[in-house]
């Protein structure tokens, strides 16, 4: 079993990008996976995202489009 760790940035913006997916909606998909997920103090959100996510997942594969997702 692979376990994805994903930090993902602010939603409002960060270096000019614009994510597709909101917070429900990454929870929507991936909630039955997600192990642990906070949202971070505003005073981090230009270094460290708005939201982390930590996923257990079975394969590589799955880790993948997990990220692919989250980062949109």
């Amino acid at each position: 079993m692979c376990t994805g760790y994903m930090l993902t940035w602010s939603h409002l913006m960060k270096e000019g990008h614009v994510f597709k997916h909101t917070h429900d909606e990454i929870m929507d998909r991936y909630g039955d996976a997600v192990v642990m997920q906070e949202e971070m103090p505003p005073v981090n959100w230009p270094q460290m995202g708005r939201y982390m996510y930590t996923a257990r997942l079975k394969t590589l594969a799955e880790v993948e489009t997990f990220i692919g997702f989250v980062q949109g």
